[in-house]
């Protein structure tokens, strides 16, 4: 700060500056005239350390933002209720595409470069939003998830049809690898879109920090039904290894036979089920 030429005071309004405490009682805390305050906070202005913030604004946004999170909870609470594991993981990417989806539609209301402008065209919104987010998704694509590389942003919205009806095409463990990778791909690109607007929209305010505190409840959700899926992954490979070893046994003339504990890949088990909860 000393860099910048600030003197004591210009310090002491900067750290009182954080969107709670009025001119008038900065005034009253540092024992200045209001007029000193204003003009120390004119400077700093101008040094780009602080903003002017429109309160009714990020009222609005935090409700909008606030709604869209309640409205993926709801999501994912409803797809709980799909048992077999690939209309599991399908529901998830239904979930997670329409969360992306919302953020999408609120980030291209509430950006900060498309303030202040008027009613805009929607084509001018929808290059904006392409153009802020189409990179970082083929990143994820290119170097972690390639099933990404199916997804496509259309008039401003991500477009997850071919992996929706994937299950024209590839059917059973295949498809069930394919869905996964393409739920640990979007949370990623999920959490990605959010901190870019959240950054972008109200930075690390006192309204910025609420949200997180927010969203961080809404991911660990998200975290939940991921590690959910990994148990069944891991119970499926043991009893898949039990089952190899009980029919080798019974193939070399041991008189054991092979009762399979478990129904594959169709339902999640009891077992499972327990053990996530």
């Amino acid at each position: 700060m000393r860099s910048l030429g600030l003197s004591q005071e210009h310090i002491e309004v900067l750290c009182l500056a954080n969107g709670e405490v009025p001119l008038q009682a900065m005034a009253m805390v540092l024992m200045i005239p209001e007029a000193r305050v204003a003009r120390i906070m004119n400077h700093l202005l101008e040094l780009r350390l602080i903003e002017i913030v429109d309160t009714a604004l990020e009222t609005e946004l935090q409700q909008d933002l606030s709604n869209i999170i309640i409205m993926c909870q709801h999501k994912l609470a409803q797809r709980r209720q799909n048992l077999a594991p690939e209309r599991h993981l399908l529901g998830l990417i239904e979930t997670l595409s329409q969360c992306i989806n919302g953020l999408l539609i609120h980030h291209g209301t509430y950006a900060k470069s498309l303030r202040g402008r008027g009613q805009l065209p929607i084509t001018e919104i929808v290059r904006y939003l392409e153009r802020r987010f189409a990179q970082p998704l083929q990143l994820i694509a290119n170097q972690h998830y390639t099933i990404l590389e199916t997804v496509t942003f259309t008039n401003g919205q991500l477009d997850c049809t071919e992996i929706i009806y994937l299950d024209k095409l590839v059917k059973g463990e295949k498809l069930e690898e394919f869905y996964w990778e393409a739920v640990l791909g979007l949370a990623t690109f999920l959490r990605t879109v959010f901190s870019t607007l959240l950054n972008d929209e109200v930075g690390n305010s006192h309204t910025g920090r609420q949200l997180n505190y927010v969203w961080k409840a809404f991911l660990t959700e998200i975290d939940q039904e991921i590690q959910q899926y990994q148990l069944y992954r891991a119970h499926q490979n043991t009893q898949q290894m039990r089952n190899r070893y009980s029919e080798t046994g019974f193939q070399s003339g041991q008189g054991r036979s092979s009762v399979s504990q478990s129904d594959g890949n169709l339902y999640w088990s009891s077992e499972t089920q327990r053990r996530s909860i």
